[in-house]
């Protein structure tokens, strides 16, 4: 006779790992953009060294898997839909 696993009675009692991880993860994020003292998630000025100017609210572009002095220079954030990485920014400021 072959048992069976009873996947639901499982995730019940289980908490959410995933959302947990995720909850986790935009929490560090914040800390990072308040460590480089970045306003995520209001309006900004940003300019970057190339000589373009974007407006509108800053967020990250992408989700940062490990966050690391290695991966900081390379960390995407995006204004209104426009994507750059942190050494790509010259400024950033709140309007």
């Amino acid at each position: 006779m072959q048992g069976e696993f009873n996947f639901e009675l499982r995730a019940v009692h289980a908490p959410d790992a995933l959302q947990s991880w995720r909850e986790q993860r935009k929490r560090d994020l914040m800390e990072l953009a308040r460590k480089l003292g970045l306003p995520l998630g209001q309006k900004v000025e940003v300019w970057l060294k190339c000589g373009i100017r974007l407006r509108g609210r800053l967020e990250f572009h992408e989700e940062l898997l490990v966050m690391s002095g290695s991966t900081l220079a390379n960390s995407e954030f995006q204004v209104d839909g426009t994507g750059f990485t942190y050494s790509e920014m010259e400024s950033c400021v709140r309007l």
